[in-house]
């Protein structure tokens, strides 16, 4: 059964994924568009961050966030996927991966809370929302 603790500490591991894979690559881009497009990305996750951190506050729930190795193997991965040609490309590429896993997370989440709070199922379908307009986003930069 998933409840708000779950669903929230699921929507703030998620972000803080997407942002530290995004604080990996984004002095590598080169396109301005792109960098655009990862501070953008980097803005949205920070704030949904912020919202299930202050949400968790207020119903005295003690979020887990990623820890150590799960925030090494963000980096490692960044780092690794756009070594080589066709950087903006793979950073590209990389935001669409990483969207998609969120994305995937967010709704099995979603699909499965049937005793959270639509305060917690709003955050939550914000954060899928804001994967699939990522996605699109990023698209154009492949």
């Amino acid at each position: 059964m998933i409840n708000d603790e779950i669903l929230l500490n699921s929507v703030l591991k998620t972000a803080q994924m997407g942002r530290f894979g995004i604080e990996t690559v984004m002095d590598k881009a080169v396109n301005p568009g792109l960098k655009q497009e990862l501070r953008s990305q980097k803005a949205q996750y920070d704030d949904i961050e912020n919202e299930a951190n202050a949400m968790a506050a207020k119903r005295e729930i003690q979020l887990k966030g990623l820890g150590a190795p799960s925030r090494y193997m963000a980096s490692m991965m960044g780092r690794l996927s756009i070594m080589g040609a066709h950087r903006d490309s793979k950073i590209a590429g990389m935001l669409i991966q990483g969207n998609t896993m969120g994305l995937i997370k967010s709704m099995k989440y979603l699909n499965r809370c049937n005793h959270c709070r639509n305060d917690a199922v709003a955050l939550a379908q914000k954060l899928a929302d804001r994967e699939q307009e990522n996605i699109r986003n990023a698209q154009p930069f492949l």
